[in-house]
């Protein structure tokens, strides 16, 4: 790693694009990797998802995405439930 200080400075499997963060949620959660979708904003995260066998990845540019309100607008409606 390049980024992190202290003890976050450190080589682990937990740290993408390493597999580790997503072969514990697999572990912990009884997730099928190989029918996951992942959707990230970096090619760490692709790697990641390749590297855990994932199904399928998506790469998205976060600086084009609307607000996080926006996005969770309407999630309660009776619209959204159809």
């Amino acid at each position: 790693p390049i980024a992190g200080q202290g003890q976050y400075l450190k080589n682990c499997d937990c740290r993408k694009p390493m597999p580790g963060m997503l072969k514990q949620a697999q572990s912990d959660w009884q997730i099928d990797l190989g029918s996951s979708l992942l959707i990230g904003d970096s090619a760490s995260d692709i790697k990641a998802a390749e590297a855990a066998g994932l199904a399928k990845a998506i790469k998205i540019d976060s600086n084009k995405l609307p607000a996080m309100s926006e996005v969770f607008t309407g999630l309660n409606s009776p619209r959204a439930a159809q």
